[in-house]
């Protein structure tokens, strides 16, 4: 009921029965505190003041948990896949998240990946980038 109260506070709309019990599942299943930071960056991400986008923000809360309570380096991964969905027109997650696994498990720094992510604009670049690892994707 709190989750509820703060989300309609940050955004102005209000939670009917069954999201009540969305967000009662989410508290059980990743505890208050998750559940509370998941709300603040689902707001902070997705909210543009609008109706629609209060639902689609209201629907991202558990997915946001679910991440939050993976570990870092998977937290990471899904950063800078969420960064190529929104800059790039094409993203095929199913060879993206492999490769980012992989650069993980070479050693590589992935805050360094992350910056060169954020400067790729399509997915022949991405492709190519990925090479230059010895990866083809």
């Amino acid at each position: 009921e709190k989750v509820c109260d703060y989300y309609e506070n940050l955004t102005g709309f209000g939670v009917n029965e069954k999201g009540k019990r969305t967000i009662r599942a989410i508290c059980k299943k990743y505890g208050y505190e998750r559940t509370i930071d998941s709300v603040d960056r689902a707001v902070n991400s997705y909210f543009k003041e609008d109706h629609e986008s209060a639902e689609i923000t209201f629907k991202k809360i558990g997915a946001i948990a679910n991440v939050m309570s993976k570990p870092p380096h998977v937290q990471k991964i899904h950063y800078m896949m969420g960064i190529l969905r929104r800059n790039l027109s094409y993203v095929n997650d199913k060879k993206i998240r492999p490769f980012f696994m992989y650069l993980h498990d070479e050693g590589y720094d992935l805050d360094e990946v992350e910056d060169d992510v954020k400067l790729i604009k399509n997915w022949t670049n991405f492709k190519k980038y990925a090479l230059n690892y010895d990866y083809e994707l």
